[in-house]
């Protein structure tokens, strides 16, 4: 079985490159943090990293050094 190539047009890569806008909360180089739009409760945040870090889950290529 093989990993399928990582989806670049994905909604939260494109907030990564500011193609969508969001209710940032916090931001670093290495880390986004920023409000769901549909939120299972109150204050409901999703946090991930950016940058170099910002390797896909599901990517067939090796991570960064």
């Amino acid at each position: 079985m093989t990993t399928p190539d990582y989806a670049d047009q994905n909604v939260f890569a494109k907030i990564l490159r500011d193609e969508l806008p969001c209710h940032k909360i916090y931001e670093d180089d290495n880390t986004l943090a920023f409000m769901d739009v549909m939120p299972r409760g109150d204050d409901h945040v999703l946090v991930g990293p950016q940058g170099r870090f910002a390797q896909p889950t599901f990517s067939t290529s090796p991570p960064p050094t």
